[in-house]
């Protein structure tokens, strides 16, 4: 029986999808319009998982001054990244999910928003770890402090992860954890009834 869900954050619990690229895409045009269509290809096709990887990408050739690129974009989303919401009926899914599973956050988004935008919705506290990407990129080693935190030797094969992209796909299947892919099958949580 599954004990524990891994959550990804945007796209898959918060309308955000449109939003945050627009946000990325404008913050290229502004500040760096020279590599405005490398960013486009790498965020329309899924290419990266995390906003290092974007830039690490992008600027390869040129790789210094990466975080404080980084420490830059952050700031530019948490600024202008206020019209994300919540999926209908997400949040009264995510009370009832806790009363069967221990809940897990892992996103691509900085400290800042994933907090602001939980705290919003009084349900920061449902979680037992929020990992963000600002200070460790989004990758296998979110699901590793997730399994460290259990204290639960079979944690991947008692999880379910609900995540949106190929990439996350990608982490849930190198740990053997069980994939629900939100935006196929599924527009909401509330729609799926195997959790």
């Amino acid at each position: 029986m599954k004990k524990y869900i891994i959550f990804d954050l945007d796209w898959t619990l918060i309308d955000s999808h449109n939003n945050i690229k627009e946000i990325i895409y404008d913050y290229f045009r502004l500040n760096d319009n020279d590599v405005f269509e490398k960013v486009r290809y790498n965020l329309d096709f899924n290419k990266v998982s995390s906003l290092k990887d974007l830039l690490i990408s992008v600027y390869w050739s040129r790789c210094e001054n990466i975080d404080e690129k980084l420490e830059k974009l952050y700031r530019y989303l948490d600024k202008k990244n206020h019209e994300s919401k919540f999926i209908s009926w997400t949040i009264d899914k995510i009370i009832k999910l806790k009363n069967n599973y221990k809940l897990y956050l892992s996103t691509w988004s900085s400290t800042k928003f994933a907090n602001e935008i939980l705290k919003k919705w009084w349900i920061q506290e449902l979680f037992e770890i929020i990992q963000w990407s600002d200070k460790i990129a989004k990758s296998e080693y979110h699901l590793e402090l997730f399994k460290e935190h259990s204290n639960d030797e079979y944690f991947y094969e008692n999880a379910y992860s609900i995540w949106n992209s190929e990439k996350d796909k990608y982490f849930a299947e190198l740990k053997w954890i069980d994939f629900i892919k939100i935006w196929e099958k599924y527009k909401s949580i509330e729609e799926i009834k195997e959790i």
